[in-house]
């Protein structure tokens, strides 16, 4: 049985007078690629994945749904680990191409995107400014800004600058039954409404457009690269550091069998195999400092250098 029979009589065809050329996908060989995010132990077969252009194609899709009582999931570029992109037998709103980048204010330090933007566009389309939107979850190339949103992404960096929600500004969302609503931060003294649905997966609405805060781009970044004899050295070197009242920008701990198989692989960073754990600091500096330990640093050494 074809996906369209499994729907509501006549809901593609709707949809598809709604969208452009080729922006619904029905084909059960097609589908397969929609049916995991980048969790692939959490599998669902969609009935149908449809990609609107724009913000009013979005409404339009939503509202056909809902009157068709129909469920759906939003979707980005599925780079996700939650499973939080499957839609078992519904149907997949795929936002990512609604990629526009549809106002940045250098000097409000904000830009206002549609869902489907990557999010390393967002600081390409900043860095002339000496911008640049500061989350930086590892998949940036190739995740969309709304599933950052949806997934509250943080990345290496979160650990000085915060996650997904410390950087947005607004939000406006479709909700289930295709109204438009924008959401604000509380700032006139009401609720945090923007915050709310950061995280939310989808569960309570899609998104349409974001505003996001940017950040200065920073010149003064120092590079740490300290070697331990056991991974209990380098946690109490974690400790110190924090104790001390510094928050690294990113602080990443490798014991030995992990550096074991980054050495093996394609990824070799040249981090030597016989140290039982290293640890990767990014500081704040007043100059930029690369720094590879030959020897295994204890606590206080290590803290006086990030100093």
């Amino acid at each position: 049985m074809s996906s369209e029979r499994a729907l509501p009589a006549g809901l593609l065809s709707a949809i598809r007078g709604a969208l452009n050329p080729g922006a619904v996908i029905d084909d059960p060989d097609r589908l397969i690629a929609y049916e995991a995010d980048a969790l692939t132990t959490s599998r669902g077969l969609p009935a149908a994945v449809v990609f609107p252009a724009d913000r009013d194609q979005l409404i339009r899709v939503v509202q056909l749904l809902q009157e068709a009582r129909t469920p759906f999931v939003p979707r980005g570029a599925g780079t996700g680990l939650a499973g939080g992109a499957v839609a078992d037998g519904g149907v997949l709103i795929c936002t990512t191409r609604m990629h526009g980048i549809l106002e940045l204010d250098d000097e409000g330090r904000t830009a206002l995107v549609e869902p489907g933007v990557l999010t390393d566009a967002i600081n390409a389309a900043a860095e002339p400014y000496g911008l640049r939107y500061l989350p930086d979850p590892a998949s940036a190339a190739a995740c969309t800004i709304g599933g950052n949103v949806a997934m509250n992404a943080g990345g290496p960096h979160c650990l000085k600058h915060g996650v997904t929600t410390d950087h947005v500004a607004g939000l406006e969302v479709i909700l289930p039954d295709g109204t438009p609503l924008v959401l604000g931060r509380g700032e006139d003294g009401g609720l945090d409404l923007a915050g709310v649905f950061t995280g939310s997966e989808g569960t309570l609405g899609v998104i349409s457009r974001i505003r996001v805060n940017l950040a200065p781009v920073a010149t003064d970044t120092g590079t740490l690269l300290a070697l331990f004899d056991s991974v209990a050295d380098a946690g109490r070197a974690v400790g110190q550091i924090f104790d001390a009242g510094i928050v690294p920008v990113a602080l990443e701990l490798i014991d030995r069998e992990t550096i074991g198989v980054v050495e093996a692989s394609v990824f070799a960073a040249g981090l030597p195999v016989d140290t039982e754990a290293a640890l990767v600091v990014d500081v704040l500096a007043q100059q930029v400092v690369a720094m590879c330990c030959e020897r295994p640093h204890t606590p206080a050494e290590l803290l006086a250098l990030v100093r």
